[in-house]
């Protein structure tokens, strides 16, 4: 599954790897939200469309997928709950 940013949401990414660091915003007048280390990696792998996230950030580090992939998907349902991240499907029509 897929995951796109919501259109509601403003953000900024700055750094690169474990430096990175998030700042989003639910607009108009949301809540802000910085992420940073791992977490805000997650949110740039999905937010770029990757179709299996834990499998892109487990290559990215050379670690078994199996190690990180709940920890991922938990930190996923956390970002799509707080309306950070929506899941896309896409269907192929344009």
């Amino acid at each position: 599954m897929s995951f796109r940013i919501p259109s509601r949401v403003a953000h900024w990414v700055g750094g690169e790897d474990l430096d990175t660091v998030v700042f989003l915003r639910s607009v108009p007048g949301g809540q802000n939200y910085v992420l940073s280390g791992s977490g805000a990696l997650i949110w740039c792998v999905a937010a770029e469309g990757a179709e299996d996230v834990p499998a892109e950030l487990a290559e990215m580090f050379s670690v078994p997928v199996e190690e990180i992939r709940r920890d991922v998907l938990d930190h996923l349902d956390e970002l799509v709950s707080k309306g950070l991240l929506e899941p896309h499907r896409d269907t192929g029509k344009h």
